[in-house]
């Protein structure tokens, strides 16, 4: 792709792929050629819409597209200069009300990254480089072709009618539990598991591989976008069905925290069920928080056997000292439920 032909989507001007433009105003801020392709999709948006960071470079990052937005902060389609070599970058931006990064959200992002760039494993996305000699800083990520998230997955399930069986289920179980192994071992914590930071990415002779999102950035950063954020909490698919009690109640987290959000997603995966149904957000909190609430309620007449509601008792434990410690012993006492729920279907 190197020369090819680009256009600024500041002014339109013609260039080449990677140059700073030349007219005046784009030049001032740094304003670059991206593919005639990304232009196309950027300049059909309406323009209320289009992000004006789009065609800016970041040392050797060419942002081409907007991937996603949260609460302070940006998530891109890159392309490296210039061997052209896609990549997720995420910016660090002022939160809503201030004109610059906060020193204390700058610090954060940079325990976030040292965190990241000790995780090497095929379930992971890794982190390509972390930037803070450019402003804002920036976190590039290995970039996730050919993949839906696991929300967006079961969403699609829903609504044909065609929900996983128990044997997808901990196909995709048991590679969240293998990352999360690895991770834990390294002493990081994800915080944010939930489908919508789960992708599936089909490869040849890999099919449905998992892929996690965002190790460490979950209290940080929200790619999600608002509508997704105002879902109802109760529902299918709301993230804060996932929140462990202790995350509500300000507590350190460890890996009892990531279990719990797992047992969570293993509730829904195998039985199309969510442990919590609730008509608002303080509902949800209320339930998480009663240590006397039976989280397999809802599995009532469903002929479990008692390990099956034993397990998800402890997945589910309002106190972290009740749960399951280690992602391994969870993978192991879940797999045989996983079998017999297969031959019982």
């Amino acid at each position: 792709m190197k020369g090819d032909r680009g256009i600024c989507p500041s002014c339109c001007g013609i260039g080449r792929i990677g140059l700073p433009c030349t007219q005046s105003s784009c030049r001032s801020q740094d304003y670059a050629f991206i593919p005639e392709e990304f232009f196309l999709r950027h300049s059909q948006q309406p323009e209320a819409f289009r992000d004006p960071l789009v065609g800016r470079r970041f040392e050797e990052y060419l942002l081409v597209e907007k991937l996603g937005k949260g609460a302070f902060g940006r998530v891109f389609l890159a392309l490296q200069l210039p061997v052209m070599m896609k990549a997720a970058i995420k910016l660090l931006l002022p939160r809503p009300g201030h004109s610059t990064i906060q020193p204390a959200d700058a610090a954060l992002f940079e325990i976030e990254a040292t965190a990241l760039a000790r995780l090497s494993h095929p379930n992971i996305v890794r982190l390509l480089k972390f930037g803070d000699r450019h402003a804002p800083p920036y976190l590039a990520m290995e970039y996730v072709g050919q993949a839906t998230d696991l929300h967006q997955e079961l969403a699609r399930s829903a609504s044909q009618d065609e929900w996983p069986g128990p044997r997808e289920a901990w196909h995709i179980l048991r590679q969240v539990l293998f990352a999360l192994q690895a991770a834990h071992a390294r002493e990081v914590m994800h915080g944010d598991i939930n489908p919508n930071n789960i992708l599936l990415q089909d490869l040849p002779g890999y099919p449905r591989l998992v892929r996690i999102l965002d190790f460490g950035l979950g209290r940080l950063m929200d790619e999600r976008d608002e509508e997704e954020e105002e879902e109802e909490p109760g529902g299918f698919f709301g993230t804060g069905v996932y929140i462990a009690p202790e995350t509500l109640r300000g507590e350190p987290i460890g890996p009892w925290t990531d279990l719990y959000a797992v047992g969570v997603l293993a509730f829904l995966l195998l039985f199309r069920d969510i442990p919590f149904h609730c008509s608002n957000r303080d509902e949800l909190f209320a339930l998480k928080a009663d240590g006397q609430y039976d989280p397999t309620t809802h599995l009532a007449g469903r002929r479990l056997s008692v390990e099956t509601l034993d397990l998800f008792r402890r997945a589910l434990a309002v106190r972290p000292e009740h749960r399951y410690r280690q992602a391994d012993l969870m993978l192991a006492e879940l797999q045989p439920i996983v079998e017999k729920l297969s031959t019982d279907r």
